[in-house]
């Protein structure tokens, strides 16, 4: 007797076929190996000539699709532990220079010259820090001219720098430019009215 063809309530999930043979020796399809779609009157219909739709991709390849969400998460947090690393690696640097200029009985130039060419390479030498840095190493050694040479291209780029202008008082006063040493000073009180330490050295050079 015929087998009854699945009704479409009792059909299982579709898999994709095999190719269909092309040998003119391959057995022929039987019924109820072909899929149901379900509709009347096409219940055998060779998947040859119309193959079943994919319903869904299989688990293995839905697991395999990466997620955009988590690799965005990955990219951030990969971002993050590199400045991290990068502010860790200028504080260290920053303290040992602090160490050579100022804690050192006789401070070794070369060994400093070779921490701020590092922290060239690290910000750049364009850098504002790097070059208040090195403006401040030059004070330490007194080369004042050359040190206000560079604090003065510093405060040209950024008036407001209060660390370069109060380091370019101190270059003028080193120098007995006592009136431009007080006019700067002045000069940073309209930017900085409250800072307790301008108000005193105007103080003492009025």
């Amino acid at each position: 007797a015929r087998t009854p063809a699945k009704s479409a309530g009792q059909a299982s999930f579709p898999a994709m076929p095999d190719t269909p043979a092309r040998r003119s020796d391959r057995a022929p399809v039987q019924p109820e190996d072909t899929p149901d779609t379900g509709r009347s009157g096409q219940a055998g219909r060779s998947p040859a000539t119309e193959p079943p739709t994919i319903a869904a991709l299989p688990a293995a390849e839905v697991s395999s699709i990466p997620d955009v969400t988590e690799a965005t998460q990955r990219k951030a947090q990969a971002a993050r532990r590199a400045v991290r690393a990068k502010s860790e690696r200028i504080q260290s640097l920053v303290n040992r220079l602090d160490t050579a200029m100022n804690r050192s009985a006789a401070p070794q130039e070369a060994q400093v010259e070779a921490m701020l060419h590092e922290l060239e390479s690290i910000k750049g030498r364009q850098s504002p820090y790097v070059q208040k840095m090195r403006a401040y190493w030059l004070l330490k050694q007194e080369r004042h001219e050359e040190a206000g040479v560079l604090l003065e291209r510093i405060l040209a780029a950024d008036d407001s720098d209060l660390e370069a202008a109060l380091n370019l008082v101190v270059v003028h006063l080193r120098l007995g430019r006592r009136s431009a040493a007080l006019a700067g000073l002045q000069h940073i009180r309209k930017a900085h009215p409250d800072n307790q330490r301008v108000v005193e050295m105007i103080r003492k050079l009025q």
